[in-house]
């Protein structure tokens, strides 16, 4: 069996079971978070024979072994269970926003991974002059700014102030009339539509959450990048080649080979915490998406709600950081599969045989 064969099974019959523990985990912390759904529901005033009947139609009055057998019995057929407060299948909620909250992250983790991965090279390139000095005090600025203060911010500036971005009401206007609704985002559904009046609005309503996401991100990838190119930098590969005068081409080729695993490595880990780590934009621009729709169900103590939103954004970082793992060191000839054992042999040929 090839190596790179042999190493991806590996992980794959690991994965099983690092889903079945998340699984495990997401229903014991948010089974015995603080809190009693059913007198959220009842009301805090509600006579105790009214929160004991909520609490029996959720089955809330099973033992906590029976209610975890029952939720792993749902997740075989497929089944996330329904809200408590909506009886809507959270499946369905969860589709329902799902495209709204890609059309917003997707953008931002491609413009930040474009903007983070260039300053940082740029300032890696130009060590201690000027641009070094600008992309530091932009990642200092950057790093010490809350998320939802950026956002404050651009809003204020370019709503309040200037008057160039629309108003913080969603995926569109007001006055807006929205497509019929095929997959929840407008951009998408108003292309599906070709109402492009709409997509124009759902354009303009897209930049200042995508800028809020950028501005948070890219610098830490800029820190990342720039310490990965520098070290780079003075690797002797690089080193040898500027010495001989090889082209600048050639210099970066091999400078990228020398820096890419940090950089990718970082890249990964943001998409996997980007990917659940819109909910306060989302809440701030009113996006219908589901970090917002998490937020509510978890001030709700909405469990069903709380436990897929859990569960979807941990299966994700799990196949995110499988594929990182991979990727990695497929490209890294330092970690290639079964490196270890040749390596291993090589050192001892080049030691000669024992006395």
């Amino acid at each position: 069996m090839p190596p790179v064969l042999r190493y991806v099974l590996s992980r794959l019959l690991v994965f099983p079971l690092a889903l079945f523990l998340l699984v495990t985990l997401t229903f014991l912390l948010v089974t015995l978070v603080p809190g009693d759904p059913a007198v959220a529901i009842a009301g805090e005033q509600a006579d105790p024979s009214v929160v004991a009947s909520v609490r029996a139609e959720l089955g809330l009055d099973k033992p906590l072994h029976e209610r975890y057998g029952d939720y792993l019995a749902g997740l075989l057929r497929g089944d996330l269970g329904d809200s408590y407060f909506t009886d809507v299948p959270v499946a369905e909620e969860l589709m329902s926003r799902a495209a709204s909250s890609l059309t917003l992250v997707v953008p931002a983790i491609v413009l930040g991974v474009l903007v983070g991965v260039g300053a940082g090279t740029l300032a890696a390139f130009h060590s201690g002059g000027r641009t070094d000095r600008i992309v530091n005090g932009a990642i200092s600025l950057g790093q010490s700014v809350p998320e939802f203060l950026i956002g404050v911010l651009l809003i204020y500036v370019f709503f309040a102030l200037l008057g160039w971005a629309p108003p913080a009401t969603g995926q569109l206007d007001f006055t807006s009339v929205p497509p019929p609704v095929v997959t929840g985002s407008a951009l998408i559904d108003g292309l599906l539509a070709g109402q492009w009046s709409t997509v124009g609005v759902a354009l303009s309503h897209l930049v200042l959450p995508v800028a809020t996401l950028v501005v948070a991100l890219a610098p830490e990838l800029a820190k990342t990048t720039r310490a990965s190119v520098t070290e780079a930098l003075q690797h002797p590969s690089v080193e040898f080649h500027r010495a001989n005068g090889m082209p600048t081409a050639s210099i970066v080729r091999s400078v990228v080979a020398q820096a890419r695993t940090p950089v990718i490595t970082y890249i990964g880990i943001i998409v996997a915490v980007l990917a659940g780590g819109s909910a306060v934009v989302e809440l701030l621009f009113n996006w219908n998406g589901v970090g917002s729709w998490a937020l509510g169900a978890t001030t709700q103590l909405d469990i069903p709600a709380i436990q897929a939103v859990v569960l979807v954004y941990g299966g994700l970082s799990l196949l995110v950081y499988l594929s990182l793992e991979v990727l990695v060191t497929t490209l890294d000839p330092r970690l290639s599969f079964g490196a270890g054992p040749r390596l291993r042999r090589a050192r001892a040929m080049a030691k000669g045989p024992a006395v």
